[in-house]
């Protein structure tokens, strides 16, 4: 049997790369040992930009001042504006302390930020929205021993710092921001500002990467040029290292007045936290000249991108290039200080990435805006993990397209139009809607209302409502979609098959079943002919069919359609899928219906047993089977055995959903009448005058 910290870390989805050294740091005793280096461990630290080894100089002092602060303190900042070198700082501390810990970029939001540790720590996040990843991130964090270290990199503002502290209290974080509002953080947290580098300093970066011989007076001058701005020095020293190259030369370069029209669209980008903004435009665009130019055309798209690392996999749809052609771009790039690689991440500074964006050629966002439009469309539906990773760089893509290209060109909208959609993969419904709607008013003016452009729109918006609750609003969304798409496309394309099926949900949410079942029906027929009866969403069809029959009473045709539907799934997806289970769950209720009460019971056991392995413990479907099954044990007499899991559904809906969800309160409800099922009427009467709940009392 497994040890109770090997089941913690199943029940929390831990990897098995991050456990083993988890459970090794906190002992089998429950003692925390002292922490050694551990190579497998080193894996959490994945995005954490690469060391300078010998070439970080110039900061040793500011090293000292974190791990002084660090040492004192569960929470430090540094702040400080643009190109001050925050990330490579707080690397450097890392490397020095030989730290255990994770690096992170942070999020819009602080649930955003919380969520983005998850990867770190092995958890599936699959069909799980922000707010549910971030919990299961909070639980596997508590799990872990004091000492660890979290770097927040990029915090956009202090608002989040207090909801960071309070669900990571056991780690130590080191955040990086722009913001400099001392006065907003709590007390107990470190605030360290960073500065730029004193003169002497400036120089040693400037001779650091091989000109040792090059005339003082000169490096003097070119440190006060960029102002000794730490990202500048370091691109200017890659530049002086690099043979045949004087600095003489550069400084010439760096003195000759720039385009004054990208000068200024380089400040915009920049802000106004630099000194000597020429001399750093300057210095990076002499850097970007010198690239060749197959390897300056193929990092165009960073200069779209969001101000965190950039996915290896997104990089290469985005640039068009292999494995071995992109490897080739980040090596020269990396060695000129363009860019950082670090496992599979690249790093652009926002700086670098503005002066990329300002001297790109006139076609390079079109081709940008192109690969991203089949990018999204590539990982939208099936992979809601990697778009996660990435929904950052697709925004801050999408706000360069709406105001170079306009919100109505036709690229923007194709992209408004899958950033919509990758926003319901995410579970931003919301944020999905506002687009949809934006989109949709768009295309109907400038394409027509019948045009195949259109019609995905009001489709895409259709869903969005309909998981908002706005079901009215769906349904007449759909009846129009399928009315057209019946007079444009024909009836039995798949296209109108689906709005069909859209509808038929819709017409089972507002109570119109026969409707429903009578869509369905249509829709069924049609898929066996086009698609084959073993189809996917055929067998979806099926699944719905018997849905709505159940719904109608007719109980023996839901059932027979169940395991027909059960049956092919098993050999179409396998075991596990969960359509698989969602075929699995409605057998058990049409035998429950059909008073088979002990075969429903031995089905929902079967089905939370595999729902627990492959979704997890706090997956809404496995909360769901969860509650079936309690029902079930209620009406065998089971009554505790109810008990014991309709307390676990209601604290983990709780949880992850609110009080005030609907389901949640079904848990509560169920709890309540599992309670006087088993003669704890104390307990029931508690629960039911529980304020938590906004029908208690």
């Amino acid at each position: 049997m497994p040890d109770p910290l090997t089941m913690a870390a199943t029940a929390f989805g831990l990897a098995k790369g991050i456990w083993p050294i988890i459970k090794e740091i906190i002992g089998r005793n429950g003692v925390s040992p002292a922490i050694d280096r551990d190579e497998d461990f080193k894996t959490s630290w994945e995005g954490r930009p690469a060391s300078l080894a010998n070439y970080f100089v110039g900061r040793k002092a500011d090293v000292d001042r974190i791990t002084e602060a660090m040492s004192g303190s569960g929470a430090v900042v540094i702040s400080g504006g643009a190109g001050l070198g925050k990330s490579r700082l707080a690397a450097q501390y890392t490397y020095e302390s030989e730290s255990r810990g994770f690096w992170t970029s942070a999020g819009g939001t602080a649930v955003q930020t919380r969520a983005a540790l998850a990867p770190r720590l092995g958890i599936d996040a699959k069909d799980l929205n922000d707010e549910q990843i971030a919990a299961k991130a909070g639980q596997a964090v508590a799990a872990l021993p004091p000492g660890i270290v979290w770097v927040i990199d990029n915090l956009p503002e202090f608002g989040q710092v207090n909801d960071l502290l309070a669900s990571a209290s056991n780690l130590t974080l080191l955040i990086t921001t722009r913001d400099s509002r001392r006065n907003l953080l709590p007390p107990t947290m470190d605030f360290l500002p960073l500065t730029l580098l004193e003169p002497e300093a400036a120089v040693d970066l400037l001779r650091s990467r091989g000109a040792d011989k090059a005339d003082e007076v000169v490096l003097k001058e070119i440190a006060d040029i960029v102002g000794y701005l730490p990202m500048a020095l370091e691109m200017l020293a890659a530049r002086l290292g690099e043979p045949l190259t004087d600095a003489a030369s550069v400084l010439a370069e760096l003195i000759e007045a720039p385009n004054p029209l990208l000068m200024k669209a380089f400040q915009d980008a920049a802000g106004k936290d630099l000194g000597k903004p020429e001399g750093v435009y300057s210095a990076i665009i002499g850097t970007l000249n010198g690239l060749a130019p197959e390897t300056r055309r193929a990092i165009s798209p960073f200069g779209y991108l969001a101000d965190e690392p950039v996915p290896l996999s997104l990089a290469s749809a985005l640039t068009g290039l292999d494995k071995e052609g992109l490897g080739q771009v980040l090596t020269e790039c990396a060695r000129q200080s363009v860019l950082s690689a670090a496992g599979d991440q690249i790093t652009v500074h926002a700086l670098t990435a503005s002066a990329i964006a300002i001297t790109n050629d006139d076609d390079a966002l079109d081709r940008a805006i192109s690969s991203d439009i089949t990018r999204i469309a590539a990982i939208n539906t099936d992979d809601p993990v990697t778009m996660r990773g990435e929904v950052a760089h697709h925004e801050a893509l999408h706000i360069h397209a709406k105001r170079e290209k306009t919100s109505e060109n036709h690229s923007t909208l194709d992209l408004s139009n899958n950033l919509a959609g990758g926003y319901r993969a995410l579970g931003r419904t919301e944020e999905a809607v506002k687009l949809d709607e934006e989109t949709l008013e768009a295309r109907e003016r400038l394409l027509g209302p019948e045009h195949l452009d259109t019609l995905t729109s009001r489709n895409g918006l259709a869903l969005g409502y309909w998981a908002l609750g706005r079901t009215k609003e769906a349904v007449k969304m759909d009846e129009k979609t399928l009315e057209i798409r019946v007079r444009v496309i024909g009836v039995d394309h798949p296209d109108t098959l689906k709005s069909r099926n859209n509808l038929a949900i819709g017409y089972s949410e507002l109570g119109r079943i026969k409707e429903a079942v009578k869509l369905d029906k249509g829709t069924l027929k049609a898929r066996v002919m086009v698609l084959g009866p073993m189809h996917p969403h055929t067998l979806m069809s099926q699944n719905n069919l018997a849905v709505g029959y159940a719904a109608l009473g007719r109980t023996a045709a839901a059932v027979k359609i169940d395991k027909e539907t059960l049956k092919a799934r098993v050999m179409v997806l396998g075991p596990m899928h969960p359509h698989t289970l969602m075929s699995r769950n409605n057998l058990a209720g049409g035998y429950r219906a059909s008073g088979l009460t002990e075969e429903a019971v031995k089905l929902d056991e079967e089905t939370l047993a595999v729902s627990m392995r492959v979704l997890g413990p706090e997956h809404p479907d496995t909360l769901h089977s969860r509650s079936n099954l309690a029902l079930g044990y209620r009406a065998l007499g089971r009554a505790e055995e109810a008990v014991r899991l309709d307390e676990g559904t209601l604290e983990a809906r709780v949880r992850v959903l609110g009080p005030e969800n609907p389901h949640t309160l079904t848990s509560w409800r169920n709890l309540i009448t599992s309670y006087r099922a088993a003669g704890r009427a104390a307990d029931a009467d508690a629960l039911a005058a529980d304020e938590r709940f906004p029908t208690a009392g």
